[in-house]
């Protein structure tokens, strides 16, 4: 006797002697609609699985940690040959950034902007895209400290917009 008929007669077994054909035919009549049903059964709690999963994560923009620092001396990204937070009004003040990605870079073309203010008030404005493609990245802007004036002043530097870095300094007469 094959498998599926010797499951058919164990489950005729337990049904009762007087019920036993006919519970036979209706499984026998039913058997390929039973088969289509828990399919459908198993295609349905595949597609409830797949929904209750959350999606991979989207890969957003890098995240990046940001040193700035003001300098005397040279205008070459990534060389710094004194850091300060003081400077003269004949001289010229150097601001260093450095991006260190905290994730995968993924090249892009950010707006970065450096914001020089005395007082509090603006000063000057320099703003443009940057095309960053590997961490670290250095950035350079500098600025003769008549520009700023006289008085405690502060650099900021801007990520599309977003503040990432700044730093205080004071330029003096002499």
């Amino acid at each position: 006797m094959p498998p599926r008929e010797q499951l058919l007669e164990g489950y005729a077994e337990q049904v009762p002697s007087r019920h036993r054909v006919g519970f036979t035919k209706l499984i026998r009549a039913t058997e390929g609609t039973l088969k289509k049903r828990i399919a459908l059964c198993l295609v349905i709690a595949a597609v409830l699985v797949a929904c209750a999963v959350p999606p991979a994560p989207s890969v957003g923009p890098t995240r990046w940690r940001t040193v700035l620092v003001t300098a005397l001396g040279t205008a070459v990204p990534g060389t710094v040959e004194v850091v300060s937070d003081k400077f003269t009004f004949d001289g010229r003040i150097h601001a260093h950034a450095t991006l260190i990605a905290e994730t995968s870079v993924i090249p892009s073309n950010p707006t970065l902007t450096f914001k020089w203010f005395n007082a509090g008030k603006l000063v000057h404005e320099r703003s443009g895209q940057q095309p960053i493609a590997s961490s670290p990245y250095y950035l350079v802007h500098a600025l003769p400290g008549s520009v700023v004036g006289v008085g405690t002043a502060r650099v900021e530097l801007y990520l599309d917009g977003r503040l990432i870095a700044s730093r205080d300094f004071t330029v003096s007469e002499r």
